[in-house]
């Protein structure tokens, strides 16, 4: 099987289709490794009765922070204008903060009704 290859490498022809497949893997590995950078993103959501505490971890171990009472804290959808379709945000202490944009889009507004169901029902145990 090699000799038959071999004997191909004369071909100009051979030597496109090579060059085509290796910039074929080389596009495949690094969609790859961007793919698996991007999943590394994580977010940390923690509610108490009296405090809400959100972490997000990005790619490069960077973190971000926001804390907020949950009596204090509106859950919004923005339906445009955000990095992604239909996505939550918490809002509280004078700063708006997204959550779940790593969600799928049908996942988003369910996110959305859950937070709202847990921040009424920890305000009224409080």
């Amino acid at each position: 099987m090699v000799l038959s290859i071999l004997a191909l490498l004369d071909n100009g022809v051979m030597w496109i289709i090579a060059a085509a497949l290796g910039t074929a893997l080389i596009a495949i590995w690094v969609a790859l490794k961007a793919s698996w950078r991007r999943g590394t993103v994580r977010e940390e959501l923690a509610i108490w009765i009296d405090k809400v505490h959100l972490r997000r971890i990005d790619p490069d171990g960077s973190c971000q922070v926001w804390q907020a009472n949950p009596y204090w804290v509106d859950v919004e959808m923005q339906q445009t204008g955000g990095p992604v379709p239909n996505y939550p945000t918490l809002c509280g202490r004078g700063r708006t903060v997204e959550i779940g944009s790593l969600l799928s889009e049908q996942s988003r507004p369910e996110l959305a009704q859950y937070l709202q169901d847990t921040f009424l029902s920890a305000v009224k145990r409080s």
